[in-house]
């Protein structure tokens, strides 16, 4: 079936308004400064929080 009506572009931006990507948000490691999204153990020292620190792999 066809549509009835053309939808305005309004409409169609109303529809898409969740649609829109966003950045994740990035705050540098405190021991490191090293760029990690919050919450999340820091990949270049494994730094997580003061009491806590996981072991990093090497790169080859």
């Amino acid at each position: 079936m066809q549509p009835k009506k053309k939808s305005s572009r309004a409409r169609k931006g109303w529809r898409r308004s969740h649609d829109s990507l966003t950045a994740p948000s990035v705050t540098p490691c405190p021991r490191c400064n090293e760029p990690r999204l919050p919450h999340r153990a820091c990949t270049r020292c494994g730094y997580v929080n003061p009491r806590i620190s996981l072991p990093v792999e090497e790169e080859k």
